[in-house]
């Protein structure tokens, strides 16, 4: 579905330029977004809903970068411009899947589907660091980040008859070159293009996820170990390759590089316990504000997966930090009300609020 003449936003602050072309964050383009979008500013471009369900399905099937392009054709209002370093007075604004990018090899692409029909006839750039290489919508461009760079500039620019149109973005460049790949799961998958996706409906409505399996060192399925997440509202804004939100199979594996004091330390003791041949299976919701009792019936398949898809009859194990404590424990406890057997010996759960938030 392509997207038409909507609303959109834009950054301000004490950036550096490029030519005539501000530099900003990620998370500033999405504060623009939000202006333009609540403020009802008339702009040629995607939405920001419509750019998250675009851009998740990229990054999730291509794991490339993806980047679009707004421009506003109309004034803020005024009641609007005084909110400060919120409110932006520039007319383009770029949208990014990524708050960073990793070294080694990033692919950047312009999702066909994010260019409205304004924009169809006209030659767009990619702009990395100051070197430009015209780019097709929907045609990924590979780009080589050095370990030792600290962070990228990408921008892009739009070429129509009668103007010109360009911004772009710092990005970070941090973490590993390679983050650990999830293995296929030991169950047949229910998505063709996504094999890590689990699903359910609850009433009528899409309950879903990624499982996300990585085998232990003696490379059988024997021994499920499954983490969930915990509360994620999904703030940041970053749409990482495997799982969603804020904690995500990057954060879990400390890929990103950036110390995380609540989990410091998580990936290393997901390795240990790898090499003591369980199996972890790592539980990321689409939508990690759910009602309790909708994550929970998800995990209950999960669950279910992982007892059937064992490859002999060891008991599982669950672990839950957070919020996610707390589904668990709604997921085996109906179990066991409903008389189904989940085969999980060990249950923790790590500062849950039992009692209440």
């Amino acid at each position: 579905m392509r997207c038409a003449i909507q609303l959109t936003l834009l950054f301000a602050g004490a950036l550096p330029f490029i030519g005539h072309s501000q530099v900003g964050l990620p998370e500033k383009s999405r504060q623009n977004q939000f202006v333009w979008e609540k403020s009802s500013t008339p702009f040629i471009g995607c939405n920001q809903q419509a750019l998250d369900s675009i851009f998740r399905s990229i990054v999730h099937e291509e794991h490339s970068v993806a980047l679009s392009l707004s421009v506003r054709t109309d004034s803020i209002p005024e009641e609007w411009t005084t909110i400060g370093p919120l409110c932006d007075t520039s007319l383009v604004n770029v949208s990014c899947s990524h708050r960073y990018v990793q070294p080694g090899l990033s692919r950047f692409i312009l999702p066909a589907s994010t260019v409205p029909e304004a924009f169809e006839s006209g030659q767009w750039t990619l702009i990395v660091n100051g070197e430009e290489m015209p780019m097709l919508p929907g045609s990924p461009l590979d780009i080589e980040l050095s370990t030792n760079t600290e962070a990228v500039t990408v921008g892009l620019r739009l070429e129509l008859e009668d103007e010109t149109h360009e911004q772009h973005l710092l990005l970070p460049v941090m973490g590993s070159v390679s983050c650990p790949e999830p293995d296929l799961p030991p169950w047949p998958t229910f998505n063709g293009e996504d094999p890590h996706w689990v699903g359910i409906f609850d009433d009528g409505e899409a309950v879903t996820g990624q499982a996300l399996v990585k085998m232990g060192s003696d490379g059988l399925f024997d021994k499920p170990l499954i983490l969930l997440e915990g509360f994620d509202p999904n703030v940041g804004g970053h749409m990482p390759a495997y799982g969603f939100g804020d904690l995500n199979w990057e954060v879990i594996w400390n890929c990103d590089g950036a110390f995380n004091e609540a989990l410091g330390g998580l990936g290393t003791m997901l390795g240990a316990v790898l090499q003591e041949g369980f199996d972890l299976v790592f539980l990321d919701f689409e939508d990690g504000t759910r009602s309790i009792y909708q994550q929970a019936k998800l995990l209950r398949l999960v669950i279910e997966q992982c007892r059937d898809y064992r490859a002999n009859a060891d008991p599982m194990v669950v672990i839950g930090p957070s919020m996610g404590g707390v589904v668990a424990r709604e997921a085996l406890r109906s179990m066991e009300i409903e008389g189904m057997d989940h085969c999980v010996r060990l249950f923790a759960a790590l500062d849950s609020p039992f009692r209440g938030a």
